[in-house]
């Protein structure tokens, strides 16, 4: 193993560990959205795997990463507020860097979000976002970011992330599958 495959080797699990804890934060921030604690330790999270991913040239994370990092900026210097459509694009971007992490402990190649994931952070991220007066575009995006695989199973595969399911995974077993 050369001292590349090292570095990144302990990148995937400083990496992991840090999306599993981000994971916990974000659960801890829906019930606390004004905690400035919690909201600068997601920023330092993913702050942290960006600046990793960056290093050893992992372009998809860092693209993520650094969306996730303006957006968490702005929500502790007050210029957003959390609300249920911020948690859930948190989760569903923090649900697609789990992915990314996974496909790479693997060998593979970390896929690159979604376009429609990359576009509703940088939505969010604008001034006067709110659904009220987002244009019909943005409505759109969000549809679409609604029906978009954003995730992976332990396996590597797609998976279409339930906003419900998400939030309350003991309800996940007995929704019945909606059409498509």
């Amino acid at each position: 193993m050369s001292g590349h495959d090292d570095i990144a080797a302990d990148f995937l699990v400083e990496a992991s560990e840090i999306a599993e804890l981000l994971g916990d934060e974000l659960v801890q921030l829906e019930m606390q959205p004004q905690d400035t604690n919690l909201l600068n330790a997601i920023f330092r999270g993913f702050h942290t795997i960006k600046g990793g991913a960056s290093f050893l040239n992992f372009t998809p994370l860092v693209e993520l990463c650094h969306g996730v990092e303006e957006l968490f900026d702005l929500l502790r210097k007050g210029r957003l507020a959390v609300d249920g459509d911020l948690f859930d694009l948190a989760q569903g971007a923090l649900d697609h860097l789990s992915g990314q992490l996974a496909s790479l402990r693997t060998g593979a190649a970390a896929e690159r979000a979604p376009d429609t994931l990359l576009s509703a952070i940088r939505i969010a991220a604008l001034p006067d976002s709110t659904p009220q007066a987002a244009p019909a575009e943005t409505r759109h995006v969000q549809r679409e970011l609604d029906l978009a695989e954003v995730g992976r199973d332990g396996l590597g595969r797609r998976v279409r992330i339930d906003r419900e399911s998400r939030r309350h995974p003991e309800r996940a077993d007995r929704r019945e599958e909606r059409p498509r």
